[in-house]
């Protein structure tokens, strides 16, 4: 193999997370030929490396579509949340279910990016499994189990009078409803807790709460929500109004 190719291929890792695209699919491309005109190279290793560089390319193609803008498609979004609200087995916050509605890409607030309604069904990937980005806090918790022997998370909450340390079961945290991050870390409402706003921090298996519901924490980033509400017969939930940490 020559020493050209030998340098494209060291660089492989970055073509399955570069932020251009454009770019990245074409180097891809060439390297991909390169390969296949190479004669000095083994049939078998040859074989492996186009498998493995198709592999990428395609999922970058992915990325690429999916970052096309879709025009809101409000039945689409209605069925999504459905879906949503089925795997849970609760409702969402009417808060919640209006910022979903009126964020169909989802929201950068402060360092966290909140999830759309369809970014929440997407397939998430810890500990080798790929359930929807909604249940991610169950993969972190099974992973902690199984590695560590953990079954619950430190609390850190103090603002809201719980003593600091204060364990919180695995089995609530599984409850609950992941809906952004920032750097390995997870925002989630806890539906145990009157759909408080919490963070759970992968490193160190804690947990905290930031704000007693999300109508709060929204208020608190400047985060503007469409004043509809959703019909569904029942009143809001009381812990819209509920005071949060920011308040």
């Amino acid at each position: 193999m020559n020493e050209k190719l030998k340098s494209l291929l060291s660089h492989q890792d970055s073509f399955n997370c570069s932020t251009n695209i454009e770019l990245s699919i074409n180097d891809l491309l060439n390297v991909i030929k390169a390969i296949e005109l190479d004669e000095s190279m083994a049939q078998d290793e040859k074989s492996s490396l186009l498998l493995e560089l198709n592999e990428i390319k395609d999922e970058i193609e992915l990325k690429r579509l999916s970052k096309k803008k879709k025009p809101h498609n409000r039945y689409e979004h209605q069925m999504n949340l459905g879906i949503i609200e089925k795997d849970l087995g609760f409702s969402l916050p009417d808060c919640y279910a209006q910022f979903l509605e009126d964020y169909p890409d989802g929201s950068a607030a402060n360092e966290w990016k909140l999830k759309s309604c369809e970014e929440l069904l997407q397939p998430n990937r810890v500990n080798g499994s790929k359930r929807p980005f909604h249940c991610v806090l169950s993969e972190h918790t099974e992973m902690m189990q199984e590695f560590c022997g953990k079954g619950s998370a430190t609390n850190l909450d103090l603002k809201f009078g719980a003593p600091s340390g204060t364990p919180i079961s695995f089995w609530q945290i599984n409850k609950c409803i992941a809906i952004g991050d920032f750097n390995g870390d997870y925002m989630y409402l806890d539906p145990m807790e009157n759909m408080s706003v919490w963070i759970f921090f992968h490193d160190g298996c804690q947990v905290q709460r930031i704000s007693g519901s999300f109508a709060s924490w929204a208020r608190s980033v400047g985060l503007e929500l469409g004043s509809k509400q959703r019909s569904k017969g029942a009143s809001s939930s009381d812990a819209d109004n509920q005071p949060g940490l920011f308040d």
